[in-house]
């Protein structure tokens, strides 16, 4: 079924949906997670501001792991939801390619946060959670591309000079990262 707004026709978003929900579940387990770190390492002869600070010092490495696969998730996930939710209620990317777009960004997120756990360093789940969560990412930004200029049969001046704009910032961000 569909929903129509000024004559244009959304469909229900259960692709995104779905994927959106499973986003959640993973962060329910990674703050679960943070919470069992936190339960066997507690020590009630520490106060928690000292807890925080070796947190901060990454004396507990532990904890520090489980943190950041949760935040990892958290800074991701939000982008990712909105992006499926906006191509998923329009309709013009075929729901194959929405469904892989959500299995490969869970599957990126899963593979980091098992990277994560596993070692300090780089390991081959982080730096294959992190390639899958930035192709499905990019992915999903050429799909709200590509979906706003076949809904408008092209793209105006103003969104095109929007879209240069932001690929010469990335491009002058990124150049910046790695001079430092």
């Amino acid at each position: 079924s569909s929903i129509s707004i000024n004559t244009m026709k959304l469909r229900d978003p259960q692709i995104a949906c779905f994927w959106i929900g499973a986003c959640g579940l993973l962060q329910v387990a990674l703050w679960f997670g943070i919470m069992v770190v936190r339960v066997k390492s507690y020590n009630k002869d520490v106060d928690s501001a000292l807890r925080l600070k070796n947190l901060a010092r990454n004396a507990d490495s532990d904890n520090l792991k489980a943190t950041r696969a949760h935040g990892n998730l958290a800074e991701n996930a939000p982008m990712f939801a909105v992006m499926l939710l906006a191509v998923d209620l329009i309709g013009v990317i075929p729901d194959t390619i929405l469904e892989l777009t959500g299995l490969i960004f869970i599957m990126g997120r899963f593979f980091h946060a098992i990277g994560l756990y596993a070692d300090d360093g780089s390991t081959l789940g982080r730096i294959l959670g992190s390639f899958l969560t930035l192709f499905s990412l990019t992915s999903l930004s050429v799909q709200c591309l590509i979906t706003t200029i076949v809904l408008n049969g092209g793209i105006n001046l103003y969104r095109l000079a929007g879209l240069i704009a932001s690929i010469i910032l990335s491009k002058m961000f990124a150049g910046k990262m790695y001079q430092s």
